[in-house]
């Protein structure tokens, strides 16, 4: 339960992995015909050789490093590299990385292109490390969402011993005590989660601005807009120009049409507000950042400075939402999305 709640996945699952959700997952391998890189940081697990070897991943790793400007290394990264496309995540409680390779059912592509997975996933480090470091208001909720959840998990334990205790017991008195404590041990299971529903609106918006940055640095990198578009397509599907499925593939050039322009306007407030969506709430900042970037993305003068300063706005406006009330960012955290939107859009002008 504490993993599923401090990881964020690659993309919406429905987006790009029709059938059973364990297709891709890893086979069983002996441990020796692992790869290592960078003293045993990046492993790849046997099933994940199909894709780039584990120094070419390093290098990219390298790579990130080189345009992060003064920002903080997240040095406790571990990273493995195995089938199970989509389970590729980052757990901001452990910093653990988990990269599938694409699988050839999506369409056959260039081993590379899971390099583009690798970034965005690291992207996720990075920013939830300088925003821990950076920003006290992010610092306090994200311990207490690990400390809730832990709790969370060790009364759920507690109540399944009870439980188990309660089964086996055969004298009244003992089996009334034991009621008592498994009553006591729920009240604190509801408190726990009543708590959880409270921060869910700044935990949302804590998300969809994480995975702004992850897709941005993605971009910055390859210095290719599409950077994770062409990795979320499958080959052969025939996909409505500016759909809500399209869209959400986040193609940084995909806002250059006004008809995508009025989809998104049109459905965030479902998309966003109601169903919660974390790639669909900032898709106008990412069209505006292209715009900005594209002309001069190909100096690599220019491109040293993209990611500090896209880091610096974003953290700027989440430490001001964070401050808010729950009740401000209601429905989930989404509240005057398109204002919130263009605060980043204009910052974004005036600083890149």
């Amino acid at each position: 339960m504490k993993l599923r709640w401090m990881t964020i996945t690659l993309a919406v699952l429905s987006a790009f992995a029709p059938g059973s959700l364990w297709a891709f997952g890893e086979k069983c391998g002996p441990v020796f015909a692992s790869e290592y890189a960078k003293l045993g940081q990046i492993e790849v697990k046997p099933s994940g050789q199909k894709g780039p070897p584990a120094n070419d991943y390093a290098r990219t790793v390298d790579k990130i490093h080189s345009l992060m400007g003064d920002l903080a290394i997240p040095h406790e990264v571990q990273i493995q590299i195995d089938s199970a496309f989509i389970f590729s995540t980052f757990n901001a409680e452990s910093y653990q990385i988990s990269v599938g390779v694409r699988p050839d059912k999506m369409g056959k592509k260039h081993p590379a292109i899971n390099q583009n997975t690798l970034m965005h996933e690291y992207a996720h480090a990075v920013f939830e490390k300088n925003m821990t470091l950076r920003s006290p208001g992010y610092k306090t909720l994200r311990e207490e969402q690990i400390s809730l959840h832990t709790r969370e998990d060790s009364l759920h334990a507690t109540n399944d011993a009870l439980m188990a205790e309660q089964a086996k017991a055969t004298d009244p008195a003992v089996r009334q005590e034991l009621d008592k404590k498994i009553y006591e041990i729920i009240k604190e299971i509801d408190a726990v989660a009543e708590r959880r529903k409270e921060l869910s609106a700044h935990w949302s918006l804590r998300s969809a601005v994480h995975e702004l940055f992850a897709d941005s640095l993605s971009m910055v990198v390859t210095k290719d807009p599409k950077s994770m578009s062409s990795v979320l397509k499958s080959a052969g599907e025939n996909y409505r120009p500016h759909s809500s499925t399209v869209l959400q593939f986040r193609d940084f050039t995909e806002g250059r049409h006004h008809l995508s322009r009025q989809r998104w306007k049109k459905e965030y407030p479902f998309y966003s507000q109601f169903g919660g969506d974390l790639y669909y709430a900032f898709l106008p900042a990412r069209w505006e950042l292209w715009q900005i970037v594209k002309t001069r993305i190909g100096g690599d003068n220019y491109q040293r400075t993209v990611i500090p300063k896209v880091f610096a706005i974003l953290e700027k406006h989440l430490s001001l939402e964070l401050n808010k009330g729950p009740e401000e960012l209601k429905p989930r955290g989404f509240k005057d999305l398109e204002a919130l939107n263009q605060r980043i859009i204009e910052d974004f002008r005036r600083e890149l």
